[in-house]
C-alpha cells in the first residue's frame, strides 16, 4: 500500500526493439511492410511483482522529455551493439544491429545518470553502459555458454552483493561479453571462467548484469533493488 501523499507506484522505462510486422503480425499482408516496437513481457511483470509500472518505450522517443516523467530506467536485452560505437569490425558472428536503438538508449542512459534515477542494465543493456564509457566488447564467445545456467561470483560490499550474497545461480544466453572496462566502472560479479557478469558505477544507481533475470521464474531481487529506488527518487521531486 503507498503512504497517504505519495505519487504512487513509480514508473519504470523499459527499451524494447524494433522489428518488421512481416512474420509477427497476425493481420492482411498490407501490413506487413509496417513495423512493430517489441518487448518481452517479463520485464512489465517483474517490475508490476516489485510494485512499480513497467512504461514501454518507443525507438522514437525524446530522452529527456521521458526521463522526466519516470522514476527508474530499464536497459533490455537485444541486438549487438555496433561495434563502431568501440572501434571495432563488423563481421560475421554479428547477426543483426540496431544503430538508432544504439543512440537512442546511450541519449536515455545519460539522461537517466543526470538526473540520479536507478538504472538496471540486462544483457546487451550492460554492454552499452560498458561501450558508453569507452570500454570494448568480446564480439563473440565460443566456449562461455556451456549449459543454461552457471554461478556467478559477487564482490563483497557490493549492491550485487547485498542482494545475492557472495553467489548466484544465472541463465546464460549472451555471445558477447565485457573486453575492456570502461572508465569508472567497477566488476562486482564473474563467472568462474572469468567472464564479467555484473557491474557497478559508484556514485550512482546504475547496476548492470549479463544475464536475463526478467526470464527467471520467482521474485527477482534486482528489480525489487530498481523499484525501491525508483520509489526512493520518485519521492523527492
Amino acid at each position: 500500500m503507498q503512504e497517504p501523499g505519495s505519487r504512487g507506484a513509480p514508473l519504470i522505462a523499459v527499451t524494447g526493439r524494433r522489428r518488421p510486422a512481416h512474420g509477427v503480425h497476425t493481420g492482411p499482408a498490407m501490413l506487413d511492410s509496417l513495423h512493430l516496437d517489441v518487448y518481452f513481457t517479463g520485464y512489465a511483470e517483474h517490475v508490476g511483482a516489485a510494485g512499480g509500472i513497467a512504461v514501454y518505450v518507443p525507438s522514437t522517443t525524446d530522452p529527456e522529455a521521458l526521463l522526466d516523467r519516470v522514476d527508474g530506467l530499464i536497459l533490455s536485452g537485444g541486438a549487438d551493439v555496433d561495434p563502431i560505437r568501440y572501434g571495432a569490425a563488423r563481421c560475421s558472428t554479428t547477426p543483426e544491429l540496431d544503430p538508432e536503438r544504439d543512440a537512442t538508449e546511450l541519449a536515455l542512459l545519460d539522461a537517466a545518470l543526470a538526473r540520479e534515477l536507478p538504472v538496471l542494465a540486462i544483457c546487451r543493456g550492460l554492454q552499452l553502459v560498458n561501450v558508453s564509457r569507452g570500454g570494448t566488447l568480446h564480439a563473440h564467445l565460443d566456449e562461455h555458454q556451456v549449459g543454461p545456467w552457471h554461478e556467478v561470483l559477487i564482490e563483497p560490499g557490493s549492491m550485487l552483493g547485498g542482494l545475492h550474497g557472495a553467489t548466484t545461480s544465472v541463465n546464460s544466453l549472451h555471445h558477447q561479453s565485457i573486453d575492456r572496462l570502461g572508465d569508472d566502472l567497477v566488476v562486482t560479479g564473474r563467472a568462474l571462467d572469468g567472464i564479467v557478469e555484473a557491474v557497478e558505477l559508484p556514485g550512482s544507481r546504475l547496476l548492470g548484469v549479463q544475464w536475463h533475470p526478467e526470464q527467471l521464474a520467482g521474485p527477482q531481487p534486482v528489480f525489487d533493488w530498481l523499484v525501491d529506488g525508483a520509489r526512493e527518487r520518485s519521492a523527492i521531486r
